[in-house]
């Protein structure tokens, strides 16, 4: 299907089984015949409409992820170079004797 086709034949569904909806309930209180008909039609469409957006608004999502995804691959590896390195220094007792502390 073309790219927002199926949006737009959604759309035209939903709106078309509110005005069902809209005729069922003023045929309703008439008690007709057509009216288990105009139900069943109205809902049908409802929510073939529904699942018709439902996947176009998936699939744009998905495109849209997809892109930011590759746009985050794409950017330059880092190196062991690119991170800055800071040497820090122990502050160690001058006054311990280090054979104090070994068991040999």
């Amino acid at each position: 299907m073309l790219k927002k086709t199926r949006f737009y034949i959604g759309l035209t569904l939903l709106v078309q089984s509110l005005s069902l909806f809209a005729m069922f309930i003023m045929l309703y209180s008439k008690k007709r015949s057509v009216t288990g008909a105009l139900l069943a039609i109205a809902s049908v469409g409802g929510l073939a409409g529904a699942c018709l957006i439902y996947a176009q608004l998936s699939e744009t999502m998905a495109e849209k992820i997809d892109t930011a995804v590759e746009d985050l691959v794409e950017e330059q590896p880092v190196t062991v170079e690119d991170i800055p390195h800071r040497t820090v220094e122990i502050p160690r007792d001058k006054t311990v004797n280090d054979a104090e502390f070994s068991e040999g």
